[in-house]
């Protein structure tokens, strides 16, 4: 694969993988201090916690103890599965079996959620696109029915500043936030009223809205063509907004 990329270049050209598995059970031969997963959510075909079924059992966690887990998952609830999966294996080793010297099995949760702005496209079979316009992760500690924590707590904080170093070393702009749950919602509002119009209508999102121009903070019009204005603001910004409205409706439900 090559990678272009606005920030890099053609910095990467014909990268392979270190290493190629057919399943995750052939993966559970070796210790990971942390597993990303980079999936899109689709439980009615496969949860996240039946996919990583082989690293949740206490064989694994016996010999190796768990990873981090960073879901690189878009979508609110993705979380509740694999957080669970992981309890209940640290609850049948028992805790005071902590094969991690940096106490894995003692962290209050081995969970980190995320949220990904990257814009890709597939140029050709083996050539990645990346554009770089805000590009970057939010990263934060999943904590089960907590929406309202201010801060990290210590062992939280390690994770996370470990877990920025090594992102930030490869060049990628990470964001630590003390709660997770928030941004999330934030960025699903936003794909499911602008990815949906972008897709509905065949056009991107700046043929709804330009770009804001430098330097930040200059007054101007939203809109790309004078000729469509009037039919943008009598028909598309009033059902982004009732998407937003009924996203909201459906929370609070």
């Amino acid at each position: 694969m090559t990678f272009r990329s606005d920030k890099f270049g053609d910095h990467i050209k014909g990268w392979k993988p270190d290493r190629l598995i057919p399943t995750v059970l052939d993966a559970v031969d070796r210790k990971y201090d942390y597993v990303f997963v980079a999936t899109k959510v689709v439980p009615e075909v496969m949860t996240t916690e039946k996919i990583l079924a082989p690293l949740l059992n206490k064989s694994y966690t016996e010999k190796w103890g768990q990873p981090i887990y960073v879901l690189l998952q878009n979508g609110m609830g993705v979380e509740e599965g694999i957080y669970t999966a992981t309890k209940a294996v640290e609850s049948e080793v028992g805790r005071g079996a902590a094969h991690d010297p940096r106490g894995s099995l003692h962290a209050p949760t081995r969970i980190v959620s995320a949220c990904v702005y990257y814009m890709s496209n597939l140029i050709a079979p083996d050539i990645v696109q990346y554009v770089e316009d805000n590009m970057g992760l939010v990263v934060g500690i999943f904590r089960p029915g907590q929406y309202t924590t201010t801060h990290n707590s210590p062992e939280e904080a390690a994770i996370l500043d470990e877990l920025k170093d090594i992102l930030e070393s490869g060049g990628t702009s990470t964001t630590i936030v003390p709660e997770i749950q928030r941004r999330k919602l934030e960025k699903n509002m936003l794909n499911l009223a602008f990815a949906t119009v972008a897709t509905l209508s065949n056009l991107p999102v700046t043929s709804i809205f330009r770009p804001p121009p430098e330097p930040q903070g200059m007054q101007y019009q939203s809109y790309v063509y004078p000729v469509t204005a009037s039919l943008i603001a009598e028909y598309t910004i009033p059902n982004i907004k009732a998407v937003f409205m009924e996203t909201i409706a459906v929370g609070k439900f």
